[in-house]
């Protein structure tokens, strides 16, 4: 089973995995995944300024 992405904890910079999520949620107003069968999707939503 896939397991669901998450962030690297605060102060774990130096982690092997979690810190592209930390940008992912910088830089989009949205974001989540979606569990597939033999893995996920990873989605993310930028809201547009008019």
């Amino acid at each position: 089973m896939a397991r669901t992405p998450t962030p690297a904890p605060a102060g774990e910079e130096l982690s092997e995995g979690g810190r592209g999520l930390l940008l992912v949620d910088a830089v989009t107003d949205r974001w989540g995944t979606v569990p597939l069968p033999g893995g996920k999707t990873v989605w993310f939503e930028c809201d547009t300024k008019h």
